[in-house]
């Protein structure tokens, strides 16, 4: 019985350095698979804070961007208002010039009727004065047209501008 004992004893003993053997062999393949999951862990962190510095850069462009078509809005609000007030200012200008020429033909219309010398100079002054007039108010519109152009060149860079800016925010949103 005593062989039997050792024989039992020597497998036993076998069986526990197997057991062992492959205790270790598990223990490093765990060690293994947790520097694995460490690794993958720290990408996943790497990962998340890249994404979040992304997210708090994209949120102050956005932030710029609100910012900028605000003031524009608020430009473009006031270029509206200089570009009716020239509106209105060139209707006058226009009627004014209109009552300058119907004066005008008047008084061109009298001096072919007058026969007296002196009658035809004052008139002759007159209606230099009134071209002179005339020359001033075309004058002026020529300068309220150039500001009404200068202000629809404004509007058309500010407009411009802010399409840019929408396609920039609408670009960085999507990101």
């Amino acid at each position: 019985m005593s062989k039997i004992n050792e024989e039992f004893e020597s497998v036993k003993i076998a069986c526990l350095r197997k057991f062992l053997e492959n205790q270790s062999i598990q223990t490093e393949e765990l060690k293994k698979e947790r520097k694995i999951q460490k690794k993958k862990f720290e990408d996943y962190v790497d990962v998340h804070e890249q994404i979040l510095l992304e997210l708090e850069e994209s949120r102050k462009v956005q932030k710029e961007q609100r910012e900028k078509i605000n003031m524009m809005t608020e430009s473009n609000k006031y270029c509206l208002d200089i570009g009716v007030e020239l509106i209105e200012k060139n209707d006058k200008l226009r009627e004014e010039l209109r009552g300058m020429k119907r004066k005008f033909e008047n008084i061109e219309e009298n001096l072919v009727s007058q026969k007296s010398q002196q009658e035809q100079e004052n008139r002759e002054i007159l209606m230099a004065k009134l071209t002179e007039e005339l020359a001033e108010i075309q004058k002026e519109r020529e300068v309220q047209k150039k500001l009404f152009e200068n202000y629809v060149d404004v509007q058309e860079r500010t407009l411009l501008e802010l399409e840019d800016s929408k396609k920039k925010y609408k670009k960085s949103k999507r990101k």
